[in-house]
């Protein structure tokens, strides 16, 4: 869950620093950005999860 909010929130920062105007599909808007920042988070959490 934390790697989620982290995930979120560097979305949100790549769009704030690097986003363009229209042409870009992931840094054109800052939800499409913050969507794929959260999923990023919750694919490398599962990714480095210890297995049991």
């Amino acid at each position: 869950m934390l790697s989620m909010l982290v995930g979120a929130i560097l979305g949100y920062l790549f769009y704030a620093f690097y986003g363009c105007n229209g042409s870009c599909m992931i840094s054109s808007s800052s939800l499409t950005s913050t969507l794929y920042g959260t999923v990023a988070g919750a694919i490398l959490s599962r990714r480095f999860t210890a297995k049991t």
